[in-house]
């Protein structure tokens, strides 16, 4: 227990103390850097996105990343037009306003086009958007549609010892661990592990709290048995090795080492290496990514600029089947990890 409060002290106070300082002293040295570093972040993270969703759409529509980017720029087009062109509220029905709402839905939960989704599978989902909310008006009735069963009566009689024992456990862990009780066995994870022991009627994790408890506040554990004092002391060690672990990966960090004061000169030159190669990474990453989609763009205006000069009415002349390069030339998720 000495132990345990020994090493959770010198994590708290590294928490307090080391850390705010250490970003403060990070901020000042190296403030353009971190800017950068922000920045391509925002600048990857923007760019995987779009990728990610053009290959979501191809995958799902059965389509190449080129039509899913064509079906992407109509549908903001789309939106555009209906935006420009949209009439007064009043003159817009519910059942416009319920179909456009579905119309998301159907976008954004499966990634599916809304005509392409059966009718009667639409009119299933536009039928349980309209239905009444629960609570409000119309809710009694959509309620007493159809038999529900009648709750079971609770059984009547005399408490179990089971059930006995597990209340007095209750009373008194709920005394000593809740938050506002203020003794040295109350910690946010014990009182979590309570609830959840109670929720599942765990008797037997209930006494072993107990004991840990008693030992925590130096109460006298005569009522606690060999067993549960055993499991006790092996919650103990458990937690000093997880502490031990934890605080010797905190005093590899940059953080630890300006704390203890290790040569700032020296920790500022190594930081900064390791910011400017984490920069140079992420650049890289993002310049890949970005080629990535402006090949999709060109191959897409290619795309759309041989499907302008069809002419309607008129079969193609059968010829040769040439290789045209495909979204198969490329795996946005197994892209080289950088």
């Amino acid at each position: 227990m000495k132990e345990t409060e020994r090493l959770r002290g010198e994590l708290e106070a590294f928490e307090r103390v080391a850390v705010p300082e250490f970003e403060r002293w990070k901020a000042v040295q190296f403030g353009t850097l971190l800017t950068g570093l922000r920045e391509t972040e925002a600048r990857l993270q923007q760019t995987g996105d779009i990728l990610e969703n053009l290959h979501a759409r191809a995958f799902f529509e059965g389509i190449s990343p080129e039509e899913a980017y064509l079906r992407d720029k109509a549908d903001e087009a789309e939106a555009q037009r209906r935006e420009a062109g949209r009439v007064e509220d009043e003159e817009i029905t519910d059942e416009e306003i319920m179909r456009t709402v579905v119309d998301e839905f159907i976008r954004e939960v499966f990634g599916l086009d809304p005509r392409e989704v059966p009718p009667n599978v639409y009119e299933e989902i536009l039928r349980d958007f309209q239905g009444p909310p629960r609570g409000g008006p119309g809710a009694e009735k959509a309620e007493q549609r159809g038999p529900w069963p009648a709750a079971t009566p609770r059984r009547a009689g005399p408490e179990s010892p089971l059930e006995a024992r597990l209340k007095e456990l209750y009373r008194q862990l709920a005394r000593r661990l809740h938050p506002d009780a203020g003794g040295r066995g109350t910690t946010i994870g014990l009182w979590h592990d309570f609830q959840e022991a109670h929720g599942r009627g765990d008797v037997e994790r209930l006494e072993i709290l107990v004991a840990v408890t008693d030992l925590r506040e130096g109460i006298d554990a005569a009522g606690s048995t060999l067993f549960h004092l055993r499991e006790a002391a092996r919650e103990f060690r458990r937690g000093v090795r997880a502490l031990r672990q934890r605080l010797s990966a905190v005093r590899r960090s940059e953080a630890w080492k300006l704390w203890k004061g290790q040569d700032r000169t020296k920790l500022a030159h190594e930081l900064r290496k390791k910011l400017h190669r984490e920069h140079f990474q992420l650049q890289e990453k993002a310049k890949f990514l970005e080629q990535e989609l402006a090949r999709i763009k060109r191959a897409a205006e290619e795309l759309a600029r041989r499907n302008g000069r069809k002419k309607p009415g008129k079969r193609a002349r059968p010829r040769r089947p040439q290789r045209v390069e495909t979204h198969d030339t490329f795996d946005f998720f197994s892209a080289p990890d950088w």
